[in-house]
């Protein structure tokens, strides 16, 4: 503990030991009264905290544009290494647009190096934040995306289950048309895998009447295409 003193010393009567632990391990955010009592113990100003908080804000926001010049440069290990670095900085800050942007990242290249476990990890986090802040269109993505994750490893159940959460929530969503309909061939390939003939149809079938309706000659075409060209990738 800086300046000598234990968790005990720090907290005093008026701050719990528990949270203590919680702001020393960056799972908490002191409240400014609390701040103040912290700042006084350790003999520091109160701004000296504001300026550490501000410094690791500016490191995290230059890991993720390094991670996402890594990515636009197809160097998806670099590009990893540098979000996993950023993700770190985000457990010590209260910054949810950064630790989105981060988890952002840090997907696109799970995805495309194949790391589909790890894929699924970030994915849970997105959904969480994206629920905590209502962003449907986003949480529509991310659930269509955790589909194509276990599609991915054959898992068709799973997969199953999160193209059909989408689904319901996508179809609430006038924006989201083209990206539905394309999840929704998602799902079908997934009722074909799994020997949802009937079903795999009538998804199908609803996919064309959506894509007559959003009038995007390109969509019908990937609908109409046969089964295994409608597989996720």
């Amino acid at each position: 503990m800086e300046c000598g003193l234990s968790q005990g010393q720090l907290a005093g009567m008026e701050i719990s030991r528990s949270y203590i632990s919680l702001i020393e391990r960056g799972l908490a955010n002191p409240a400014p009264q609390v701040l103040e009592i912290i700042a006084r113990r350790l003999g520091k100003p109160v701004t000296y905290f504001l300026e550490a908080n501000d410094l690791m804000h500016s490191v995290g926001w230059h890991l993720v544009d390094s991670a996402d010049h890594a990515l636009a440069r197809k160097d998806l290990q670099m590009a990893l290494k540098h979000a996993e670095m950023a993700l770190k900085v985000c457990w010590s800050i209260d910054d949810d647009p950064l630790r989105e942007r981060v988890l952002t990242v840090m997907l696109k290249a799970q995805y495309d190096l194949g790391n589909i476990v790890e894929a699924i990890d970030t994915l849970d986090q997105l959904i969480g934040l994206y629920s905590k802040v209502d962003n449907r269109n986003e949480l529509f993505r991310a659930m269509a995306k955790m589909g194509n994750c276990y599609f991915r490893l054959e898992d068709f159940d799973r997969a199953l289950r999160w193209y059909e959460r989408a689904i319901a929530l996508g179809s609430h969503l006038k924006t989201l048309d083209d990206e539905l309909v394309q999840t929704s061939t998602y799902l079908a390939s997934t009722q074909f895998r799994l020997g949802n003939l009937s079903a795999a149809e009538a998804t199908y079938r609803t996919a064309l009447e959506r894509t007559n309706r959003t009038v995007n000659p390109w969509r019908w075409g990937t609908v109409a295409m046969s089964p295994t060209a409608r597989d996720p990738k």
